[in-house]
């Protein structure tokens, strides 16, 4: 496996700089409030928002072989953490809902992993 940081700088041109951070300041200026809701919609403090929007991005970024991609929180995810907690009687905002978010979501990562070497 080859592994490098940046694959997509190849054959990137400076010309490209400045409307690639205006892009990139219009999308955060949408996204930060959306991914913001979407963790209040979960029942998890609005921080998890920013942490489920952005770094999931810089690490695509940094690894991806793709120019072009749409990544980020989304509503339907959202509402089904908030069923899984009150599936499983875990109030929203509780430290308990604190660690489950978490460990639920390292589970269907794995989950993911499983079924790509099946």
């Amino acid at each position: 496996m080859n592994l490098s940081l940046f694959p997509t700088l190849k054959g990137y041109r400076p010309s490209w700089l400045v409307k690639d951070v205006q892009a990139g300041l219009i999308i955060a200026a949408v996204s930060i409030p959306i991914s913001m809701g979407y963790a209040e919609v979960a029942g998890l403090p609005a921080v998890y928002g920013l942490y489920g929007s952005l770094l999931p991005i810089l690490c695509f970024a940094l690894f991806s072989t793709s120019p072009q991609f749409i990544l980020g929180v989304d509503a339907a995810p959202a509402a089904i953490v908030c069923a899984a907690l009150s599936s499983a009687g875990i109030e929203a905002g509780s430290p308990e809902a604190m660690a489950f978010v978490p460990f639920t979501a390292l589970l269907a990562g794995l989950w993911l992993l499983l079924f790509y070497f099946l």
